[in-house]
């Protein structure tokens, strides 16, 4: 092609646009623009961006390689290398089949490169994960889909001021000795000291096989804290929907909210909504939040401490939640727990009876007050509502209708500022995750 600018130097590469299309691409030419598109993720790889560079892969296109863009000098704050699509038509695939991948890389991997954005990209058929980033600043992965990964559909592991944002993860945790996919992890996963991220508008769904020891929904784990999970939704899960495990280490200050868990599927032991633990002896996790969250059609419980909390979990709170048609309510399944606080959530329809089920003796270690039972309507703690809630649609649709005694029956105390929907409490809060309006 004539008026092709060859670039033989990576030092020679300026900010600007680079485009990638597998069928007309050429790793020849400058990637520059459309017509000049490079081929191959290989060559991708092969470059160190300056900060506010775009690369641009092709709609409707599929590379069989691993995206790894890893030890790299990086964007800055203002100006992160930005990792997109370009044209219309379905997202550009990255498909790992048959790929022999590094174990504990992801199909697409980046590792001690600071403010990168990852977005509009299928990531498909992984050995391990579908996206991993490890050890970064200012990670962004946005508007993606994960399906068919042996692993987690996106990890953070020890990453800071980072984002998972508008992702969906289908089919994650899958078990295929012939593909080394082992099926070990959560759908979701931050970990490891990682601090100040915020996992939101994610949908996490489908991700069962019988065989995966883990698959759990959204897991924030070993030792992270100044975490924000919210607006995400986990359903046909075969374990928990959302959780905090320290593992070894303590994690805090980690929030939960305005998140939907629901319709699980496997066994009644590990379907849960929402739960707090530190599973090994050397863990803590205390200033855990779950508020404005909802729960529905889960096989063992809504909100729980589980059996396999070994640690401590201690000054940390389940406020203005809504739970139905769960097991339990709330179950704390395991000791070594110490102010733990109850209060202003809606229990209805759930199986056992009462709602909330506290081990024999470990009721000083919990506050419990302001929350609504109905279907059984057993009462614990003070100031319970025992009533119909009068939902908009019982299983569907939580909002209150009027006349709920749920209206103006909940306390103050720790209470959100604003419900599921942002709707203001004001002075006289409602009970459950909405506000009557």
């Amino acid at each position: 092609m004539t008026g092709t600018l060859y670039i033989s130097n990576l030092s020679e590469i300026e900010d600007a646009d680079y485009y990638v299309d597998y069928t007309n691409g050429s790793d020849s030419y400058n990637g520059q623009t459309p017509d000049t598109a490079w081929k191959t993720l290989t060559k991708v790889n092969a470059q160190d961006f300056s900060a506010g560079t775009v690369i641009r892969f092709k709609c409707g296109e599929t590379w069989n390689e691993e995206f790894n863009y890893a030890f790299k000098t990086g964007g800055t704050s203002g100006n992160p290398i930005v990792f997109t699509k370009y044209g219309t038509g379905a997202q550009p695939i990255f498909n790992g089949h048959g790929l022999d991948i590094v174990a504990w890389e992801g199909l697409a991997f980046i590792r001690q490169t600071n403010y990168v954005t990852f977005d509009n990209i299928q990531l498909i058929d992984a050995k391990y994960a579908g996206f991993r980033g490890e050890q970064c600043t200012g990670l962004r992965v946005t508007n993606c889909y994960t399906y068919d990964t042996g692993r987690a559909g996106i990890i953070f592991v020890t990453c800071v001021n980072s984002d998972i944002y508008h992702n969906e993860i289908e089919l994650a945790n899958v078990v295929n000795a012939g593909e080394g996919k082992d099926g070990f992890d959560e759908n979701i996963s931050v970990v490891n000291t990682s601090y100040n991220v915020d996992v939101s508008y994610n949908t996490v769904h489908d991700c069962y096989d019988p065989a995966s020891a883990g698959s759990e929904g959204i897991n924030i784990k070993v030792g992270c804290y100044d975490v924000y999970v919210h607006h995400n939704e986990v359903y046909n899960n075969p374990k928990h929907c959302f959780g905090v495990d320290a593992w070894t280490a303590t994690s805090y200050n980690i929030y939960f909210y305005s998140n939907i868990a629901r319709d699980s599927v496997g066994t009644k032991t590990a379907a849960i909504g929402y739960v707090l633990s530190a599973e090994q002896a050397e863990g803590t996790a205390h200033d855990i939040w779950f508020y404005n969250n909802v729960a529905y059609n889960l096989y063992h419980s809504g909100l729980c401490i589980p059996s396999y909390n070994t640690g401590l979990v201690e000054d940390s709170y389940f406020i203005n939640n809504t739970v139905y048609n769960c097991g339990n309510g709330f179950c704390q399944d395991d000791l070594n727990v110490d102010n733990i606080i109850i209060r202003n959530n809606i229990f209805s329809n759930n199986d056992n009876d009462p709602q909330i089920t506290i081990i024999e003796g470990e009721d000083a270690h919990f506050t419990i007050d302001h929350n609504l039972f109905f279907t059984p309507n057993t009462a614990k703690g003070t100031d319970s509502v025992q009533d119909d809630p009068h939902f908009v649609t019982p299983g569907s649709d939580f909002h209150l209708q009027a006349g709920s005694h749920a209206i103006g029956a909940g306390s103050l105390t720790d209470a959100p500022l604003t419900d599921y929907d942002g709707v203001s409490r004001g002075a006289a809060v409602d009970i459950g995750a909405f506000e009557y309006v």
